[in-house]
């Protein structure tokens, strides 16, 4: 998507506290639609809207970006009934499928004599005149000329173009261009210019849709749209309710820790390896849900689920409103949550779920934004603030004695631990959602390697000693615990891989099947016998049962313990039954180091005087 700034229009502001040219990148913003108001009004602004939301879904993408950029040219006010030419000029055209109509396609001016007028670019006008806007593909690199062309003759501020995974280097060589033209103009007008552009959040469209390395190379600043992780969406993650833009991870267990601002920025930043040209994009509005249940989690009264309003469960009531419009009883009713850093209102007579941003919550990015030496805040957008501009002046990135001294002590240190790999070595519920979380040695490989746990998500950092990813004690704090959050280099700790031909039953194996090795336990599909991995620490050893497993971990597992007189007494691997049981006479044979647990329980239920029944 390209923004071209124009005099005379509302704009966005980027405050950048690293800008050398003290100049002030702009980007052309649109309202919100707000409850109660003309319902007519968000037939206008969708364009805009979702464009925010799915600023690079691929042309092959169900339902995507590219069907609904269709859509819009179809559904134009002039462009009914009419038929695409797009056909006419297949090698102007990068995707042939998406129409151009005649009625409403851009018509290149001032050419040369003999040169085409044709461009692959629809204005599209909606109920509001002052909405109209340009749907194009992004360029190949013989339509630049026309592009450029096509943005400095046409009086239109907001320009939307559709473009695939494949266009990766395309976006780059059209920065490139931008810049050398730039440079060119610049040294007429001794002038200096700012080139920033709107960065998606969603780290899964990231790095297929962004060479960030390459991009910074002739680009300025990057304005991150780090909100709307939450909202009443067409899908079934719509259902979720939080605040637009939670500064950090604070969901219940379970949930992706990555749909907040601290992941977001960290993605950027690790794949710039630097901060100084981030700019966080901040929401001054709110989004809300309607017909809202009760808690995901009963200690946290900010993460509920609203109800479907259709059986597929993919529709929701609910959408956003302006910091100028929240009511002020509402916002007396405010909450603030403290591992978010977001305030919420949950009205419970109208099971109506608000969350937005205040103050608070902006000055909490302002701590963090110069603690981390980023760039500075972009904000969408200013005219959503109230008249004495109460947000705006929780923004001060660049003034006051604390934010120096907390960008100088920052500013030579990189704040963020990094991943050591660029490819995803962790199961992801996109890739099968048995596998998802799946962790360590006895774990199904991925692309045949160990699989290991995302360093970058909070929520599932954690390799836990049962094989799966999480968060918290019980997975981080461990013996067998791998925490690869606070120490992303572990994920390179050998062996990353099998050390010979895997010849054991994995995590996903069929009840009867994990777990068992030897002769005793279900033979493999080639008929051979089960072994345990060596590789596994917890689990490279075979019992006379059948059984994968470390026996001081076993013993710590099941906690054995036998009665003599009147005290329990428990035992450990080293434990003497004969000195700890020395009265019973029938005690002929101490407990191995490789016994099985479930031979051991047999053990104790044929002879009841001995271990666990407390007779």
């Amino acid at each position: 998507m390209s923004r071209i700034p124009r005099k005379n229009k509302r704009t966005t502001r980027a405050r950048s506290k690293n800008s050398k040219n003290n100049e002030i990148s702009m980007e052309d913003d649109e309202p919100a639609a707000v409850p109660g108001k003309d319902p007519m009004m968000a037939y206008g602004e969708k364009a805009i809207r979702l464009t925010v939301n799915w600023i690079i879904k691929t042309n092959s993408a169900p339902g995507g970006l590219a069907d609904w950029y269709a859509k819009q040219i179809l559904d134009s006010k002039e462009s009914s009934k009419s038929e695409s030419i797009s056909a006419n000029f297949a090698a102007k055209n990068r995707m042939a499928d998406l129409p151009c109509i005649e009625t409403t396609r851009i018509k290149l001016k001032h050419l040369a004599d003999g040169q085409k007028d044709y461009i692959h670019a629809n204005l599209v006008k909606t109920i509001y005149a002052e909405r109209t806007y340009i749907a194009t593909q992004h360029p190949m690199e013989s339509t630049f000329e026309d592009f450029w062309r096509m943005v400095f003759y046409e009086n239109v501020d907001t320009i939307i173009a559709v473009f695939a995974q494949a266009d990766r280097r395309n976006y780059v060589s059209l920065m490139r261009e931008l810049r050398s033209e730039l440079n060119e103009l610049s040294d007429k007008t001794s002038k200096s210019y700012l080139i920033s552009f709107a960065g998606a959040a969603g780290h899964w469209v990231l790095k297929p849709g962004y060479d960030l390395v390459q991009l910074m190379k002739y680009c300025d600043f990057v304005n991150v749209m780090s909100y709307d992780y939450f909202g009443a969406w067409a899908s079934k993650w719509g259902a979720y309710t939080g605040p637009p833009a939670p500064l950090h991870f604070a969901m219940p267990k379970k949930f992706s820790g990555r749909m907040n601002v601290h992941a977001t920025m960290k993605d950027y930043s690790c794949q710039m390896r630097s901060t100084e040209k981030i700019n966080m994009g901040v929401p001054f509005y709110g989004r809300y849900w309607r017909n809202v249940g009760e808690p995901v989690d009963s200690s946290d009264d900010m993460w509920r689920t609203a109800k479907p309003t259709n059986s597929e469960g993919t529709k929701f009531d609910g959408g956003d409103i302006q910091w100028r419009q929240l009511n002020d009883t509402w916002k007396s009713r405010a909450k603030f949550h403290q591992g978010a850093k977001a305030p919420y209102i949950w009205l419970s007579e109208q099971k109506t779920f608000v969350g937005f941003e205040n103050r608070e919550s902006l000055q909490s990015k302002v701590r963090y934004i110069n603690e981390h030496n980023l760039g500075g805040v972009m904000i969408w957008a200013i005219d959503f603030d109230d008249d004495q501009g109460s947000l705006m002046e929780s923004l001060d990135v660049c003034g006051g004695d604390e934010g120096k001294e907390q960008s100088s002590a920052t500013s030579s240190k990189f704040p963020y631990k990094c991943s050591p790999i660029d490819e995803k070595r962790w199961w992801t519920y996109d890739d099968n959602p048995e596998l998802a979380g799946m962790c360590g040695k006895s774990a199904p490989l991925i692309d045949g390697f160990y699989p290991v746990c995302d360093p970058d998500d909070p929520g599932h950092a954690c390799c836990g000693k049962y094989g799966y990813c999480g968060s918290g004690a019980e997975f981080c704090a461990c013996p067998e615990c791998i925490d690869y959050g606070a120490d992303p280099s572990l994920i390179l700790k050998e062996p990353v891989k099998p050390t010979q031909k895997v010849t054991w039953y994995t995590q996903e194996a069929e009840d009867g099947r994990r777990g068992r090795c030897g002769r005793e336990g279900p033979p493999l599909e080639d008929g051979t016998a089960p072994t345990c991995n060596p590789d596994d620490q917890n689990a490279h050893c075979c019992s006379n049962g059948g059984y994968c497993g470390n026996s001081k971990l076993e013993f710590v597992l099941v906690h054995y313990v036998g009665k003599h007189n009147d005290s329990w007494l428990n035992l450990s691997s080293d434990s003497n039954l004969e000195q700890d049981f020395g009265a019973f006479d029938f005690v002929e044979q101490k407990i191995g180091l490789n016994s099985d647990p479930i031979e051991l329980m047999e053990h104790c239920i044929r002879n009841p005087l001995l271990l666990g029944t407390g007779i």
